[in-house]
């Protein structure tokens, strides 16, 4: 109990600077706004998502890598909102880190094809589209296939391109979509990725019941 408590601190206090990271990473592309809203959404998220993290893993690679994902995830949201853009200064080293991570856990190789599949599959989709898909969020997709492995990473994938296409459904009904008009995809890849971080294997069979 005390060590999530621990994490949850940690967390809560990264997120009061999230911010901070994101214009860390934007460099002189911009400077993201910070809110007591948007402060505080990013703190929750994280005390959540760390806590979390170590309540449901036991090896303490998991639990490193789940933290670095959420926060990596994290502030791609806030960059991708305030500037419809994922830096590669986030998203390259993010994907180095897991993928090494994940072999001194001996499982590089899985880590490694998840990260293909996953990028593959929204680079397919990008070119397909036309730029229905940023390079942005095709490198972060790729780097979260690489923290999950598989098979969470699949479900990472389709639960990600699930919820951007019922957010997108919702808008055009509503009849916010128009000329320019471009979803960010940041924050349905958060919500992917993350939750198969921890249901990962749940989701997975979910979908296979589908294909019974």
């Amino acid at each position: 109990m005390n060590e999530i408590l621990w994490f949850a601190v940690i967390g809560w206090i990264l997120g009061r600077s999230m911010h901070r990271m994101a214009n860390g990473v934007l460099g002189l592309g911009g400077k993201v706004v910070s809110t007591p809203t948007r402060l505080w959404a990013s703190s929750l998220l994280l005390a959540v998502s760390f806590a979390g993290v170590v309540w449901t893993t036991l090896n303490p690679w998991d639990k490193v890598i789940g933290c670095l994902l959420f926060l990596v995830l994290g502030v791609a949201v806030w960059t991708d909102l305030s500037f419809k853009v994922i830096p590669n200064r986030l998203t390259i080293p993010a994907g180095v880190h897991f993928l090494g991570l994940s072999i001194i856990k001996g499982e590089g190789w899985a880590s490694l094809m998840s990260a293909l599949v996953c990028g593959g599959f929204l680079l397919l989709i990008a070119l397909l589209s036309k730029g229905g898909v940023g390079g942005g969020d095709i490198k972060l997709a790729t780097a979260a296939g690489a923290a999950l492995g598989f098979p969470s990473a699949l479900a990472g994938l389709f639960s990600s391109l699930f919820l951007g296409g019922l957010a997108a459904a919702i808008f055009l009904l509503i009849g916010r979509v128009g000329k320019g008009f471009a979803l960010p995809f940041a924050p349905f890849i958060l919500g992917g990725f993350g939750s198969s971080f921890f249901v990962g294997e749940m989701l997975v069979q979910g979908y296979l019941s589908f294909f019974d």
